[in-house]
């Protein structure tokens, strides 16, 4: 995924005249009230549009940017019909639902003939709901009498209605077309619905990255009126946690499904006061019975959430994936806990598509930290000395597959002041742009220490891991932090005594903050040794994640994985046609048959 500016330098600094370097100059957020108005306390960097306050501490970025994307959408035909000329059965369709010929109009909703439907395998005619972005209609979507939907192949996905949230204040989010219609006929045009509906698993809202900075960042409320069932709750919920929790209200449809039964059944007025009373999204902490009825009720049928694998196999007993939790990596330096934590990384984006925001405060550049990601992706060196070292080169368009999956699946955050709070602003970024799974701190101890008045060092610690779990729980996301402990003064017979909970920074305070502790050990004094002993030392929910104990790994230096035993975890878990696909890109005059990532 890459971006553009698509505005430039949109804060209005004085970039003096410059198009290109770094310079200082004054602050666009704190400047104006300053005694000294004019110390240039900004540094700005024009190129990448970063910037950073050396006084007020604000940081972000002064050119906005949107995606280029790589992907030939189909766009569909389209042509209205001005003199609206569709069937009386498919207007008395909507009069029966309470939609007028008017709110019809608006939304453009017309009729076609001969569209196929997949799981009827039938073609028909069917109603349109056609989705247009910045006036042009970029998809359709079809449904029949009988409640069967398809929508155009390979055309793009977005939210339906889009245009009509293009610089509102406010947006309603609903889950069809005919709640969209529905809101507009009682005056809430300003509403939107996700294409694909809801489901009570995972929900994929990918679609919004390409309209976030456009339609959504802006917003000062989102109105959360989806279905009153399962399904609808939880897609309202995974709005609330990609949206941000504290702009998102809720409607109660009370004894109704939807929206569109709510005005059947009550009327125009009650639907308005139905959104009027809309609540803000529950974040005070406080929580009733019916906060957890679902997920009882969910457990009583299906029995206990677990957390979600973590795809290495002797691990598995021990340790899962379970969002909201606070996860702590450790070991004495070199053993590779950085690696091994990173592999676990790449197991999850590869077998479940998860993204993460990884805070790697070690590297000097970002060519640095995304090598290491590739080079584990592709299992081959990029550097020619490694790749002469190993005898495992890759080639360019390797080079280029593995850099691709990366693009979709990692984000590198190195903010110019190692601050608690811009880690974690640049995370909530992260969040809600590219919806990631998972945030890394790597490592504790590169983190500003901040002085809090009264607060000894183990205190400020766990306040450090409160924070963590703060967010982990109200973004909804795994939060790992990676940390280093001093090496044993006694090594006995070339032995590496095994560190546990208490010898960890911070001992027992950590021990009793966090959720997970894991810790990767080399008890071999020997640095090229690759065996490791990856322990679990602590979990809290034992039931859902898994039972303390170790398991074991070997480090191949030439793939730069880790071994499962004798096993290549990426390879063992069969994603090869996956990794084999050659890319879009590739030149087929260079290129032989054999460049792929050789699974």
């Amino acid at each position: 995924m890459e971006f553009e500016i698509s505005e430039y330098n949109y804060l209005n600094v004085d970039l003096k005249g410059k198009r290109t370097g770094q310079l200082k100059t004054l602050c666009p957020h704190c400047s104006e009230t300053r005694k000294n108005k004019k110390d240039p306390c900004l540094s700005v960097n024009i190129d990448s549009g970063v910037y950073n306050c050396h006084y007020c501490g604000k940081s972000g970025n002064i050119h906005k940017y949107k995606k280029i994307t790589n992907v030939d959408y189909k766009v569909p035909y389209y042509h209205y019909n001005d003199d609206y000329d569709i069937p009386e059965a498919v207007i008395k369709f909507f009069a029966d639902r309470a939609i007028s010929v008017e709110t019809m109009k608006l939304l453009k909703i017309d009729y076609e003939l001969d569209i196929y439907f997949p799981k009827a395998n039938k073609k028909h005619g069917a109603i349109v709901f056609p989705y247009f972005k910045n006036g042009i209609c970029i998809n359709k979507s079809f449904r029949d009498a009988k409640k069967n939907f398809t929508m155009v192949k390979d055309a793009e996905k977005t939210l339906y209605n889009l245009d009509s949230i293009y610089q509102t204040e406010t947006a309603y989010f609903v889950e069809g077309q005919m709640d969209v219609a529905t809101a507009v006929e009682c005056g809430y045009y300003n509403t939107v619905s996700v294409p694909n509906g809801a489901t009570t698993g995972a929900i994929n809202l990918d679609y919004l990255d390409e309209i976030y900075d456009t339609h959504l960042k802006d917003k000062k409320k989102y109105i959360l009126a989806g279905d009153n069932d399962t399904a609808g709750k939880n897609l309202t919920q995974k709005l609330a946690e990609r949206l941000g929790k504290t702009r998102c209200w809720i409607v109660d449809w009370k004894d109704c499904k939807d929206g569109n039964e709510y005005l059947i059944k009550y009327g125009k007025e009650e639907y308005k006061d139905a959104i009027n009373k809309a609540e803000p999204y529950p974040v005070s902490g406080v929580y009733t019975i019916r906060d957890a009825e679902e997920e009882l009720l969910e457990e009583w049928r299906n029995g206990a959430q677990k957390g979600s694998p973590c795809h290495f196999r002797s691990l598995e007993p021990h340790f899962s994936w379970l969002k909201k939790d606070d996860i702590v990596f450790a070991g004495y330096p070199g053993m590779g806990k950085t690696e091994f934590e990173y592999f676990l990384n790449i197991l999850k984006s590869i077998k479940d598509g998860w993204r993460w925001a990884i805070a790697g405060m070690e590297e000097k550049t970002s060519g640095r930290f995304y090598r290491k990601l590739v080079e584990m992706y592709v299992g081959m060196r990029i550097e020619p000395e490694q790749r002469d070292r190993y005898n495992n080169q890759m080639t360019e368009n390797q080079l280029r597959q593995g850099m691709e999956f990366i693009r979709e699946h990692f984000y590198y955050i190195r903010p110019e002041k190692f601050t608690r709070g811009a880690i974690f602003d640049a995370f909530d970024y992260t969040v809600a742009r590219y919806g990631v799974d998972g945030i890394v701190i790597d490592p504790y101890n590169k983190i500003v220490k901040e002085v809090k008045a009264g607060l000894r060092d183990d205190e400020l610690l766990v306040d450090y891991y409160r924070d963590c779990e703060m967010f982990a729980i109200s973004h909804d996301v795994c939060a790992v932090t990676i940390t280093h402990m001093t090496r044993p003064e006694s090594v006995k017979d070339d032995i590496i005594p095994m560190p546990n909970a208490y010898s960890i920074l911070g001992g027992q305070a950590t021990n009793n903050a966090v959720d997970e502790i894991l810790f990767v050990h080399r008890l071999s004094s020997n640095f090229i040794d690759p065996d490791r002993v990856i322990r679990v030392a602590k979990v809290r929910d034992r039931d859902i994640v898994g039972i303390p104990g170790d398991a074991r790994a070997t480090f191949d230096f030439r793939k730069r994985r880790f071994l499962d035993g004798d096993e290549d975890p990426i390879v063992g878990y069969g994603i090869q046609s996956k990794l084999t696909m050659p890319l879009p890109y590739k030149d087929d005059n260079d290129m032989e048959s054999t460049d792929y990532i050789p699974f």
